[in-house]
């Protein structure tokens, strides 16, 4: 994050899709990190945990954020 990588939010249930880049990237990174989880782990009902992944092109880097509950 850093580095300035743009950040892409989806969050399924709400139909949400955002792309962040700049300063807006690191401020949406920043909101959702302390809710980061590992792939299957168990969510309290009611909450938005969100899994990260990055896909990389090259010299191009995205931050994938994917929210679930």
């Amino acid at each position: 994050m850093a580095a300035g990588a743009p950040v892409l939010v989806r969050l399924w249930s709400t139909g949400q899709l955002d792309w962040h880049d700049g300063s807006d990237a690191r401020d949406a990174w920043a909101q959702r990190r302390g809710a980061v989880v590992s792939p299957g782990a168990k969510v309290p009902r009611g909450e938005v945990a969100w899994t990260a992944g990055v896909w990389t092109d090259g010299d191009a880097v995205v931050v994938l954020l994917d929210g679930h509950c």
